[in-house]
């Protein structure tokens, strides 16, 4: 994987000095994998600014923001249910069987 990844941008960089760089939408490169493009904005004064178009990251924090709102949403609940019974009604204990206990017929184990 990491060859690959070299290959590509080895590949990458030889293009770009055989050709021109060409532009997108955006003023984005045309190749794909490459760096975001700088685009001048106009500020006044203070030496030059550059405006740094990247891709958006509204999807990514609004898919974790969900998946931390579901994740609490059940593991809140189940946590108060789990310590609750730990609490109040503690640890099973096995004890034996009665004398003259008669089990009923489904608390026998049947074989198929």
């Amino acid at each position: 994987m990491a060859g690959m990844s070299l290959l590509r941008s080895a590949a990458a960089s030889l293009v770009s000095r055989l050709q021109p760089v060409q532009r997108g939408v955006l003023g984005r490169r045309a190749l794909p994998g490459s760096a975001p493009a700088a685009v001048p904005v106009r500020f006044g004064s203070h030496g030059k600014k550059l405006f740094v178009v990247a891709p958006s990251t509204y999807y990514d924090k609004r898919f974790l923001n969900l998946l931390k709102f579901y994740a609490l949403l059940a593991a809140v609940p189940a946590g108060i249910a789990i310590a609750l019974i730990n609490i109040f009604i503690g640890p099973a204990e096995l004890v034996e069987v009665p004398e003259g206990y008669v089990p009923d017929y489904w608390e026998y184990y049947q074989a198929l």
